[in-house]
């Protein structure tokens, strides 16, 4: 596997044991990466195959606290406000 930058990504074959295989890798940058799949030395019909991995969503920008003048009180219901909108869909 390639990045689009043409760099090798690292990728682990994990034989499953029942003919199916696991392979992970991790994406350094974001874009169209092929992905050359061989078997036995065979290149698998279809291949290359493309995958375009993008960065994740930054979570620690979401805001939670409870909503104003509500302090936690136990065995008493406690209403939390979450504010998603920094983060980019």
């Amino acid at each position: 596997m390639k990045t689009p930058n043409k760099k090798e990504v690292p990728v682990e074959v994990l034989d499953n044991g029942d003919q199916t295989f696991t392979c992970k890798y991790v994406p350094t940058e974001e874009g169209r990466h092929p992905v050359d799949v061989k078997f036995g030395g065979d290149t698998v019909p279809g291949s290359p195959f493309y995958v375009k991995p993008k960065h994740g969503k930054d979570v620690s920008k979401i805001k939670c606290a409870p909503k104003e003048g509500q302090k936690p009180v136990v065995e008493e219901e406690i209403c939390y406000e979450v504010d998603a909108k920094p983060i980019e869909r």
